[in-house]
């Protein structure tokens, strides 16, 4: 659970808008700060790939973000360069997997962790 915790309250501290000392970013910036610190080995790639997969992170941005700030993300890119990292595709992950990920994200959001 820490390790979806960890990347769920990433996301949303690059998102938050109610951060005073910060400008809110868009959902394709903190994606990519995501993908960067999984490749660093910060977080854990398998999560960031189940992150992405599941849509969990545009289901999020419909549910809080300030319209202005959802835009597309390519997770093509993402896709590939993990699989270039670890030499094949880690986004088959159990379906189960993907309801954890999203509630953990709301949970997060709504202060409930």
């Amino acid at each position: 659970p820490e390790r979806i915790i960890a990347i769920a309250d990433i996301f949303e501290a690059l998102t938050a808008a109610d951060r005073p000392y910060k400008v809110a970013k868009p959902i394709s910036e903190a994606v990519d700060i995501l993908f960067r610190t999984a490749v660093k080995g910060n977080i854990d790639r398998d999560v960031f790939n189940l992150f992405l997969g599941s849509g969990v992170y545009k289901k999020y941005a419909q549910l809080y973000l300030d319209p202005a700030q959802i835009d597309s993300v390519d997770i093509k890119r993402y896709i590939q360069a993990a699989s270039d990292l670890i030499g094949w595709n880690r986004f088959l992950l159990p379906v189960h997997l993907h309801a954890v990920v999203s509630e953990v994200i709301i949970d997060i959001r709504l202060n409930r962790l």
